[in-house]
């Protein structure tokens, strides 16, 4: 029963050639006869249901093929909301782990926010390896073996100055829960 099943599909997977094939054969019958060559009578009565068969068999593989492409369509795009609802967790976990930072990693993330650069390059032995299981940083590629390029999160980036300015306040003595 299995290799039934799989001639099966294997047929239905390849209906466009076979219809083609059977659409050819018939239109070929159909073209010889009107020229005067002589078939058996069975090929002659059924070259025009054949026919009609080969093209149905191609009709029916392009709307096959169609509902593949909405489908795979579909998958996209419900992959694609599936990432994005997954960086914007991300995100605001980032956000939140702002007020976990204990000072080594206030310090480290206050210079880097100051600097107004993008990318970084930091160490293993200060407080980048903490930011980046905070989500804060970005691992991107190890340069030396203590040594990383990282980046921001885009959430933090996002709001880099808000959070610099927040960082400010509370470096000079006042309280600020803005972040």
């Amino acid at each position: 029963m299995k290799d039934w099943l799989e001639i099966l599909a294997s047929l239905l997977g390849s209906l466009a050639r076979i219809g083609l094939i059977i659409a050819l054969f018939s239109a070929g019958v159909m073209f010889a006869e009107s020229r005067g060559m002589n078939f058996p009578a069975v090929v002659s009565e059924w070259s025009s249901a054949a026919l009609v068969l080969g093209l149905v068999l191609i009709a029916v593989e392009g709307v096959l093929q169609g509902f593949r492409g909405v489908f795979w369509c579909f998958g996209q795009l419900a992959r694609r909301r599936s990432l994005s609802a997954q960086q914007h967790r991300r995100d605001d976990e980032a956000v939140k782990n702002l007020r976990t930072l204990d000072a080594d990693e206030f310090d480290l993330l206050f210079s880097l926010l100051h600097s107004g650069e993008k990318r970084f390059q930091v160490g293993a032995l200060d407080a980048a390896p903490r930011l980046v299981q905070k989500e804060i940083l970005i691992f991107i590629k190890e340069v030396a073996t203590y040594s990383w390029i990282c980046e921001l999160n885009p959430a933090i980036e996002r709001h880099r100055d808000e959070i610099l300015k927040s960082m400010e306040t509370r470096l000079s003595g006042r309280v600020s829960d803005s972040f």
